[in-house]
């Protein structure tokens, strides 16, 4: 009697294991392309006004008033072996309130986040 009742514990047990706790989900191959570090980021200029996204979300970040940007000129996109490099002359308030005319060059790397800037 002890046999079969070890026995059907047995069953019921592995039974459980292999309904519950081995479902494996199928690969995506959509979802590895997300996460891939290796993938370039899409970094052009727009087609509308010659803007380049990354560094307009980048100026938003860290001007004193970035309701205040004015862009002025972009040049075009250039990729260098380790990301990429644009020109922005932009119009914006400073610190003490007066508008500022720079001509900046931002360097970007293969995802897309400015790593550098140039006067």
């Amino acid at each position: 009697m002890k046999k079969i009742l070890f026995f059907l514990i047995g069953v019921v047990g592995a039974f459980s294991y292999f309904f519950f706790f081995n479902h494996t989900k199928p690969i995506n191959t959509n979802e590895i392309e997300k996460v891939n570090p290796r993938k370039k980021a899409k970094v052009e200029n727009s087609t509308w006004d010659a803007s380049v996204h990354q560094v307009k979300s980048y100026l938003k970040k860290t001007l004193k008033d970035p309701k205040s940007v004015e862009y002025i000129e972009w040049s075009k996109v250039v990729e260098t072996y380790d990301g990429y490099k644009v020109r922005c002359k932009y119009r914006a308030k400073n610190s003490f309130g007066g508008y500022v005319v720079e001509n900046k060059i931002f360097f970007l790397d293969l995802n897309g986040y400015v790593i550098k800037i140039s006067k």
